[in-house]
């Protein structure tokens, strides 16, 4: 049974405020439209959830109960579904009315008040945020101006305080610290509701705790763990309590298997490999791994047991405390081994800057292993490959026969850490030694560069717009008619620089009722010819060889781009604003409410109607069509119609608010979301078969015959499925390898299935309806590979040290390959750090997302930044202090020497902007240290792939504040707003209009002054040795 219905949740709201009203989505969504001045249909209305409505207005209205005598304003709140009130709890209710009551309440005492000066108060960087936030929620007007901005902001932040929900304010607007708008908030008398126990308190026990639970304080006096942990032993006793049971079995499970020492059976390896692995594996660090696993499955079951708001703080902190433990321990048995077999592997660094690569490739493995339980060769390729320290080219066929370092480094980690690495397949050795020849030698690069790959570019472009203009046809189910009709146009025979064929396909299989008639073929669009491919070769060449070709190609593209952006969006959305306020205009608005929309309604029901008319062989005078188009006339302008109209419109805005952008990213995200659970689901289900040939060292030999029997079993399934699901199934569904060359790869194979599937059932006499079926899903599997093999092949072409940039280029350190610019530029495969946050908003994503990203930037700086600090001769001891992520940029704390410094990255629209502050910092260093930590900071920058350094900006213009521009800024100054312009400029340039100061570009934009990567290196080992 429901907790909340209508008439309760309207006591309570009005028991908060007596102006507070329920109202139907529908009214309320009209009121806001004639409150905005929103003229004609429109979807996207603002502010549905609630709006602050006059006295008069809302009895006029008669949208509900009468309001008080004193009360000039009503708080008309959108009255929720049944769907949403059953799901709802005593606490969601409850938090749902205090916070939008609040929130009105404080529009209401906001409305008369001028907080236009708050932009200029938190800062443009801030103000750009909460602008961001808000409009991605639907709370502003589309050309809302500052003041209702700011308005609307701080209701939000009086909602998000008075729903009480833990960390609101800094989950939507992590940018703002209360302290910089206390003045502008204005006094509301809702107040948070008290935390509710989910359960009932549960008496405490003087019992001792059982070795299981002891085992998570891990020798630490906390009485409030102690306290919280036998009140969760005797919770697990009650009958009922699953979770809590299980919860407590986990943990009992976790401190038995760290630390133990665990041994696996593989008969079918020794086999394989002709006696090079061993039968029985020993592996010291599994009993850590699967105690981690645990850990984390009980912090994430941890809130569902039911117990009370601060057991469950005191819980979580010690679980999180024995996991770091765990982890650290697992670090001091597997470091050490990581570090060994690369060494031997001849994977070492031959410099400082390769050194500290070294550590982070060995920090990011240690990672990958807690996160994911074992690792592979793509994890220690991928971590090579992100790294400086580089493979070197092959020395000769020998090195080609045995393996170069990383085929090397894998046999060794394989060896010495059983139980967490997983020597790489057949199929991944063998494609690395294959690229090898190609990437890691002087005459397989000429090859590659010169031949094979603008080969492939330009085949994969023409067959991939061949497939666009398929679906294209296809779309207008008239494919074969057009086909035709460009047939004839064509010659008979196509000259050699004509690029377009169009042939006939089908298999021309005789049907069961005529046997001499064939099945008509359809007619295919072939696009390429050997000339034609020979010419977007050289094409490919040419834009692989010369960077100036690049650059000039890129810019025509841009330019083209801006210009199609100009006529096919700017034009019409201009068009569009220039009527509405045309149509806003008192003389005009009556006539086209009440003339000329009418009419153009009529005039589309007359069209409809008289082809109607003609389709049925009715009469279609002209003494028809004006009675036709008088009837419409006056029901298009009558009372009924226009209340019709609302309810349409009411009904296409409720689609557009669950079926529009918001089902597209729910989509996305459900979609990565699948992927990852069917991944998790793939690997668990290998492990549980893998585990099932583990066991504790010193079983007997009977136990030991039956697991070498049972391996042979297992590790043949293990190996297929595994090959299955990463080489032909995930290229299929993960979005981001399945276009375009998973695409192009069906439509070529795909075209054999009628072939195949004939041959097929001539030679085995199966029914050819049979073999369609065999063969498609055998060819469809196929093109999963081409993907797989061109995602390997990407990273392997990254893995030697003669194909890295000869400048410090952006480096990649999230969890998918993520710059900082993929971390925070909102787009479809990047702004990971907004889409976590507006998961954040909604309940999707919790304190362990943000620790994973925290976790990837935190070694990002201390790898880039810090260590080359820390291994400078006599510089002092140097720390980084709380990674601080908002929507929009990352920032941080360093200390040295008893002074700090921050260094932020924002996103700024257009371009990726640095911040500092490190005055004092710098002054308390000697000058030699000072110089290494500029330029610390400016190959920070490099690395970061950032645009723009503000404080240089800033400083150069003396700006109060600056934004972003298509390829250039905005700075306003005292004397007024200045446009800067600096897409195709060099060296220095001046504002657009009127005077003022000229920016030097070496100073502010880094792109200007590349740093080389030798030249990097050489300079740091200098101070290293110094």
């Amino acid at each position: 049974m429901a907790v909340w219905d209508i008439r309760r949740l309207q006591e309570f709201a009005q028991s908060l405020d007596p102006r507070a009203r329920l109202v139907s989505p529908g009214h309320l969504r009209r009121l806001i439209k004639e409150s905005l001045d929103m003229v004609g249909p429109a979807l996207l209305v603002p502010h549905r959830f609630g709006w602050v409505v006059d006295a008069g207005r809302y009895t006029s209205s008669g949208l509900g109960s009468p309001l008080p005598a004193d009360c000039g304003h009503a708080l008309a709140m959108a009255t929720p579904g049944p769907g949403e009130l059953e799901r709802w709890s005593e606490e969601d209710g409850e938090r749902w009315a205090r916070g939008l009551v609040a929130h009105l309440a404080a529009d209401q005492a906001l409305s008369k008040i001028d907080l236009s000066a708050m932009r200029k108060a938190i800062g443009e960087p801030a103000w750009e945020e909460v602008a961001g936030v808000l409009r991605e929620e639907r709370r502003l007007a589309p050309q809302a101006s500052d003041n209702e901005t700011a308005r609307e902001f701080l209701a939000a932040w009086r909602e998000l305080e008075a729903s009480g929900a833990d960390r609101a304010t800094s989950t939507w607007f992590p940018a703002i610290r209360v302290e910089s708008i206390a003045g502008w908030l204005p006094p509301v008398t809702v107040h948070p509701p008290p935390l509710l126990p989910l359960r009932g308190p549960i008496e405490e026990g003087a019992a001792p705790l059982p070795p299981g639970l002891a085992w998570l304080l891990d020798g630490t006096d906390d009485p409030a763990a102690t306290g919280a942990l036998a009140r969760l032993s005797r919770l697990a006793r009650e009958p009922g309590r699953r979770l809590a049971a299980a919860l407590v079995a986990d943990l009992e499970a976790a401190s038995g298997v760290e630390g133990e020492v665990l041994e696996r059976i593989d008969f079918f390896a020794w086999l394989v490999t002709l006696g090079q692995v061993p039968v029985r594996q020993t592996m010291a660090e599994r009993g850590y791994l699967l105690a981690i696993r645990g850990l984390k499955r009980c912090i994430r079951n941890l809130p569902k047991v039911g117990l009370e708001a601060a057991d469950l703080k005191a819980l979580e902190k010690s679980l999180r405390h024995r996991l770091e433990t765990t982890d650290a321990r697992l670090s001091g048995t597997v470091r050490p081994a990581i570090m060994r077999a690369l060494e031997e592997s001849g994977l070492k660094g031959e410099s400082f800057l390769e050194n500290i690569a070294t550590e982070k490739i060995v920090d990011e493995l240690l990672a990958r292993l807690v996160d994911h339980g074992s690792l592979s060769l793509s994890d220690l390729r991928d971590a090579i490959a992100r790294s400086r320290l580089k493979l070197a080219d092959l020395s000769g066929p020998l090195e080609l026969a045995r393996g170069d370092c990383l085929l090397r480094a894998d046999r060794a980690l394989s060896s010495s850490l059983p139980g967490g690495y997983r020597r790489g397949e057949a199929y991944n050795r063998n494609i690395q030694r294959f690229s090898s020849l190609f990437f890691g030698t002087n005459i397989g690069r000429m090859l590659f560069l010169n031949l094979i790959l603008p080969f492939a570019i330009c085949f994969v472009t023409f067959k991939g717009f061949q497939e666009l203009a398929h679906y294209g046809l296809l779309a207008t189910f008239q494919k074969d008619e057009i086909l035709a009709g460009l047939k004839e146009g064509l010659p008979t025979r196509s000259p050699w620089w004509l690029p377009v064929e169009i042939v006939e396909s089908g298999h021309n299989k005789p049907t069961p009722i005529d046997d001499g008639k064939d099945e008509s073929a359809h007619l295919e669009m072939l696009l390429g010819n050997p000339a034609c491919y020979a010419a977007g070769t050289l094409f490919g060449m040419t834009l692989i060889r010369f960077q100036s070709f690049r650059h000039c190609l890129a810019r025509f593209l841009w330019v083209a781009g801006v210009l199609l952006h100009r006529v096919l969006i700017d034009l019409p959305a201009a068009i569009l604003r220039l009527l509405t306020w045309f149509i806003r205009l008192p003389v005009v608005r009556p006539l086209f409410q009440f003339a000329l929309r009418p009419s153009l309604l009529a005039w589309i029901g007359l069209v409809a109607a008289v082809r109607l008319q003609a389709h049925f062989g009715l009469p279609t005078d002209r003494l028809t069509r004006l009675a036709t188009f008088s009837c419409l006339f006056l029901v298009f302008i009558t009372p009924a119609w226009r209340r019709a109209e609302e309810l349409l419109l009411d009904a296409l805005a409720w689609v557009w608010n669950h079926l529009g952008l918001a089902l597209l990213l729910a989509i996305v995200d459900w979609i990565l979301a699948v992927f990852r659970q069917v991944t998790d689901i793939v690997s668990l289900w290998l492990g549980w078969m893998e585990r099932r040939l583990v066991r504790k060292p010193g079983g007997g030999w009977l136990n030991l015959a039956a697991l070498s029997i049972l391996s042979l079993v297992l590790s043949p399934l293990v190996y297929l499925f595994r090959f299955g699901f990463t080489v032909l199934l995930e290229p299929q569904v993960n979005p981001v390898k399945h276009f375009p060359v998973v695409s192009v790869g069906h439509k070529i194979m795909l075209l054999l299935v009628p072939s195949v599937a004939q041959f097929v059932s001539d030679r085995t006499g199966w029914s050819f309806d049979y073999c369609i079926v065999v063969v498609f899903t055998v060819i469809g599997l196929i093109p999963g590979f081409l993907g797989f093999m061109v995602w390997e092949l990407k990273e392997n072409w990254r893995l030697y040290r003669a194909n890295m940039p000869a400048r410090l280029v952006p480096v990649s350190f999230g969890s998918h390959g993520e710059t900082a610019r993929g971390m925070l530029a909102p787009g479809f495969h990047s702004g990971t750090i907004p889409s976590l946050f507006r998961r954040a908003r909604h309940g999707r994503a919790g304190a362990d997302d943000f620790h994973h990203v925290t976790a990837a930037i935190e070694s990002f700086l201390r790898t880039e930044f810090i260590a080359p600090l820390a291994g400078t001769r006599g510089f002092p001891p140097v720390k980084l202090d709380d990674i601080r992520l908002t929507k929009a940029s990352i920032g941080a704390r360093v200390w040295c020497g008893g002074e700090c410094a921050t260094l932020k990255i924002r996103w700024r629209v257009e371009w990726l902007e640095a911040d500092w502050e490190d005055r004092a910092l710098v002054d308390s260093l000697a000058p030699a240290h000072g110089a290494a930590w500029n330029d610390a900071k400016s190959g920070l920058w490099q690395l970061s792939g950032v645009e723009v350094l503000a404080p240089a900006l800033t400083g150069a213009t003396a700006a109060i504040s600056h934004g972003a521009l298509a390829g250039g800024c905005w700075v306003e100054t005292h004397s007024g707003k200045l446009h800067y312009k600096w897409e195709d400029a060099s060296g220095a340039v001046g504002p657009e209009e009127g005077t003022g100061p000229t920016l030097e570009l070496r100073d502010i934009l880094p792109r200007e002054t590349p740093i080389a990567w030798n030249e990097w290196r050489e300079r740091w080992q200098r101070r290293a040795l110094a």
